[in-house]
């Protein structure tokens, strides 16, 4: 493992369907928690991380999420970072 080699965090996924890898399902929020349980060091979500879904990645013990599509590819890139900071203030104040 990265761990094991000396990583100081990892970044794991692809979580959830995204736009960069439409042919992969996703590892899903059960990876994540298991993952995130079985190391010690933070772990951050990617792949399909939406303002909706960003909090399951949170509570199943991601310490912060990667994005890439939702933000560079979206319509209004400033309207989209708002949106996902706007989703973890939110899970932050839980």
């Amino acid at each position: 493992l990265a761990v094991e080699q000396g990583a100081d965090y990892l970044i794991a996924g692809t979580i959830f369907a995204s736009r960069s890898h439409p042919d992969n399902g996703g590892a899903g929020i059960e990876f994540l928690a298991r993952l995130s349980k079985q190391v010690n060091v933070p772990v951050f979500a990617i792949g399909g991380i939406t303002p909706e879904n960003c909090g399951s990645c949170i509570r199943a013990g991601a310490i912060g999420i990667a994005v890439l599509s939702g933000i560079l590819l979206a319509d209004d890139p400033y309207s989209a970072a708002r949106r996902y900071r706007s989703a973890l203030d939110g899970i932050a104040q839980r």
